[in-house]
């Protein structure tokens, strides 16, 4: 199958030289090559071409000829994303929604019957966790002689005197601007991102302790 993988980061690449290692034909498109090209490593021999992924023009350009449209950027593009894939007749693969419309329903339903029209497959929120999990767990297994044991530790057990994140700066941004959905009186609602100070109890192995803070 001739794939194009759009976003060749941490997860995109990833996924690229995998496929590519199944035997599938290959090729990336990322708004640095530079970076993506660290990403993928010197002895890679995938391509990758400079693609912004607001720009539907050049995403149907560079992803021409492909069967498959991997899209592995940020989650507000899915939708320029899905409309290259029905130009191109392409099946579609995403990892995540961005929910911008409605908080409980994926934006990328409203191209179903698109899709079914063109019998082409789109699947959404693939996920990276666990299943990015699974596949960086086997391509390590392969670079040693024997593995006796997998050990998964939780970005939500992570401690640091520094500011960690696990995504991107771009990520983290849309992430921490976006307005929290609250759930009250029997139903969800937007809210203002760090509107107050809000007061929580926070549990003790001797005694519950109170604390202010500034919620999402």
């Amino acid at each position: 199958m001739r794939i194009f993988v759009l976003g060749a980061g941490a997860t995109g690449s990833l996924l690229a030289q995998l496929l590519e290692r199944q035997g599938h034909t290959v090729w990336c498109g990322d708004r640095d090559p530079d970076r993506a090209r660290r990403f993928l490593g010197k002895k890679s021999t995938i391509a990758v071409t400079e693609v912004n992924a607001r720009n539907l023009r050049g995403i149907v350009k560079a992803a021409k000829g492909c069967q498959l449209i991997v899209n592995a950027s940020a989650s507000v593009f899915n939708e320029i994303v899905l409309r290259a894939a029905l130009r191109l007749r392409a099946h579609y693969v995403d990892l995540s929604s961005h929910l911008t419309r409605h908080p409980f329903r994926a934006e990328q339903f409203r191209y179903t019957k698109k899709f079914e029209e063109k019998n082409r497959v789109a699947l959404i929120n693939a996920g990276v966790a666990p299943g990015l999990t699974n596949l960086l767990v086997k391509r390590a297994a392969e670079l040693v002689d024997e593995v006796e044991a997998v050990h998964i530790r939780l970005y939500e057990s992570s401690e640091s005197d520094d500011p960690i994140s696990q995504w991107s700066p771009e990520v983290s941004f849309d992430e921490a601007v976006s307005h929290p959905q609250i759930y009250r009186n029997g139903s969800f609602s937007w809210a203002s991102a760090f509107r107050r100070l809000r007061s929580f109890d926070l549990p003790t192995r001797r005694h519950g302790a109170r604390g202010a803070c500034g919620a999402r």
